[in-house]
């Protein structure tokens, strides 16, 4: 695959195209270190443990929007608002990669006003599913 820029990329949340003027979207899965049972016993000469279960599915995305007449579609999305979030960082071509991941909540909407600098949202999301990756089947 060839190397891209995010300029085209798109973003939908709920249905909806939160994408405005986007400049930074990251997706973190994290899920966490397996859990680890001690089953150390008196005569061990150090601690002995087990790996337990994985750390279950985390996934969180930050985006970085600059704010614009298309940010009202920002504006109007709730925090804890649930849906699915689909990333399209090629932009909406047949093709190009996808993320989706199901069950996102909008758990952080923040409006930034500096001083002779760009106005922006910040978003956070969570979900506790894991992202799929795959390529847009429509354009």
């Amino acid at each position: 695959m060839a190397e891209f820029s995010g300029a085209a990329q798109v973003v939908e949340f709920a249905g909806t195209d939160i994408s405005g003027s986007s400049r930074t979207t990251t997706i973190n899965e994290n899920p966490g270190e397996p859990e680890k049972i001690d089953v150390t016993v008196k005569g061990d000469a150090a601690r002995q443990f087990l790996a337990s279960f994985p750390g279950g599915a985390n996934t969180t995305v930050t985006m970085e929007v600059l704010a614009n007449a298309a940010s009202d579609t920002i504006e109007a999305i709730a925090v804890n608002t649930s849906g699915t979030l689909t990333v399209l960082p090629e932009g909406d071509v047949q093709g190009g990669i996808s993320a989706t991941i199901a069950a996102m909540y909008l758990v952080g909407k923040q409006y930034s006003v500096p001083y002779a600098d760009a106005v922006k949202w910040d978003l956070t999301f969570n979900s506790v599913t894991a992202c799929t990756y795959g390529t847009n089947a429509t354009a």
